[in-house]
């Protein structure tokens, strides 16, 4: 059966492992003036915060007590839903060259704003 505690856990474990693979990558960035903050600083503290929130949620999660929450799956209307946020993401992602950064972002959030209301 699927559970909010085990849903936390994997989550947390999720992040945690793309924290430490964020800290890795912001390793080989190389360049950067030496006076300057180095172009690995902004990443390395990403990755840092996430691997330390993934660490605290399933750490937090793996010592709940008590009922647990069962995860309910989602019916036809949540599988639909779904599929369409899906599809205008898919959709951002194609125009976002074509239209540019802020018209494909402000019809984005425009489409998602009025479909999840």
């Amino acid at each position: 059966m699927k559970t909010q505690r085990k849903a936390d856990i994997v989550v947390g474990c999720g992040i945690a492992l793309f924290g430490i693979f964020i800290i890795y990558a912001s390793t080989l960035i190389k360049g950067g003036a030496a006076h300057q903050l180095p172009p690995e600083t902004f990443p390395m503290v990403v990755g840092i915060l996430m691997l330390l929130c993934g660490a605290g949620l399933a750490f937090k999660s793996w010592n709940i007590r008590g009922a647990d929450l069962a995860i309910p799956w989602p019916d036809r209307e949540g599988v639909r839903t779904i599929m369409v946020v899906l599809a205008g993401v898919a959709a951002y992602i194609l125009l976002l060259n074509p239209l540019g950064l802020p018209l494909a972002t402000f019809l984005y959030i425009a489409f998602s704003t009025w479909y999840l209301t």
